[in-house]
């Protein structure tokens, strides 16, 4: 031990190589993550959204017109509903979300 100088270039060389790696591994996971958070949440607001026009329905029998728009935190959801004759009416929001897929989200009553 009486010759022991520390880390060689070497040591510290492989020892960033394999924390570069696991960052540069790290990083787009928790990007993917981040998106797909945000895209939940515009989820939540859509089912919440579609909770609450239902249960107006429910109360007043009456909905919005057909293909109106709601904006949201930078998103624009469509509103589209149809009553059917037996008291019975399907409420469904739909929308592209931040990670750029179609979704919809429906609703009966």
């Amino acid at each position: 031990m009486k010759k022991c100088n520390g880390f060689t270039l070497i040591d510290a060389m492989c020892g960033m190589s394999i924390f570069m790696f696991a960052v540069l591994w790290i990083i787009p996971q928790l990007t993917t993550v981040y998106e797909e958070r945000i895209s939940i949440r515009q989820e939540e607001y859509a089912i919440g959204k579609c909770h609450n026009l239902l249960q107006e329905w429910k109360l007043t029998k009456r909905i919005q017109e057909n293909n109106t728009a709601l904006e949201a935190n930078g998103i624009e959801y469509k509103i589209k509903s149809t009553e059917y004759p037996d008291d019975h009416v399907k409420i469904c929001l739909d929308w592209i979300g931040s990670n750029g897929r179609q979704k919809s989200i429906c609703g009966e009553a």
